[in-house]
């Protein structure tokens, strides 16, 4: 859950303004209706596909290590495999495949879901292997490992959670702090893996900034395509990002890993 958020910032996001978008949140039961009629018709006409290439995490993740233990942070350049993440492109779901916002404080589409202690099989991932194949990756054994060796945190660290997300003009995150930051002795992270988008400013890219207002910001990130920003929840900064320009898409697949242990002594 979101904390410590702006409410001088929430009221620059009420009617008149992004009337799209607050009007798509009032009509989310029919648009849902719509996306459920569409999904029958396309499980329907799709066959189940096998994965052309496995969800590959490249060295480039540990490459980012130092600059994450020293800042809380980092952005990471060619996350995926490149032949990986050309299927996940040429193959990402229809956003019928997504629910519509419930609200504009976090007003982007989202499924493929998965928390732990979930069947590992996601919905309709028969018909999307790539994302299917990106939760088992992120819930393995051998990415729980790289992921502690990568934080420099004490044994424990495991995915609990990953999600995809369809962001367009009007979707926002309003700027926060994850409820867990507050949580003494537990450690976590959290992986934003950029598949595809426009790119530049105000394109989606999550924000990291000193204040819940984005005005004293740490860092932005421009390139959404391949790349990756992680960073510690505990990080005493704040993360969101405005409503995305006309023109502007982003799309988003995110993994949380956490664990009961301290954090190790540097």
């Amino acid at each position: 859950m979101a904390v410590d958020i702006s409410e001088r910032y929430k009221r620059k996001l009420k009617l008149p303004n992004y009337a799209d978008l607050h009007a798509r949140i009032k009509l989310r039961k029919f648009v849902e209706r719509s996306r459920a009629r569409r999904r029958e018709k396309l499980n329907a006409a799709m066959p189940a596909r096998t994965l052309a290439h496995p969800c590959e995490i490249t060295g480039a993740l540990e490459a980012a290590a130092s600059h994450f233990r020293e800042h809380g942070w980092a952005f990471i350049d060619g996350i995926f495999h490149p032949d990986y993440h050309a299927a996940l492109v040429a193959n990402w779901p229809e956003r019928a495949y997504f629910v519509s916002p419930r609200t504009i404080l976090k007003g982007y589409d989202y499924g493929f879901h998965w928390i732990d202690g979930k069947p590992a099989k996601l919905e309709n991932g028969h018909l999307h292997p790539e994302i299917q194949a990106f939760r088992d990756t992120m819930a393995s054994a051998e990415m729980a490992q790289r992921v502690s060796d990568f934080t420099g945190w004490s044994h424990g660290l495991h995915c609990n959670s990953t999600l995809a997300t369809y962001s367009y003009p009007g979707t926002c995150v309003v700027p926060h702090r994850d409820t867990v930051a507050e949580v003494s002795g537990f450690a976590s992270a959290n992986f934003i893996f950029f598949v595809n988008g426009t790119g530049g400013p105000r394109s989606g890219g999550l924000v990291l900034s000193r204040d819940n207002e984005l005005e004293d910001r740490i860092f932005e990130p421009l390139n959404l395509v391949n790349t990756c920003l992680v960073y510690d929840t505990s990080a005493p900064f704040y993360h969101g990002f405005e409503p995305i320009r006309r023109g502007k898409f982003r799309w988003m697949m995110s993994a949380h890993f956490a664990g009961v242990d301290q954090k190790a002594a540097p």
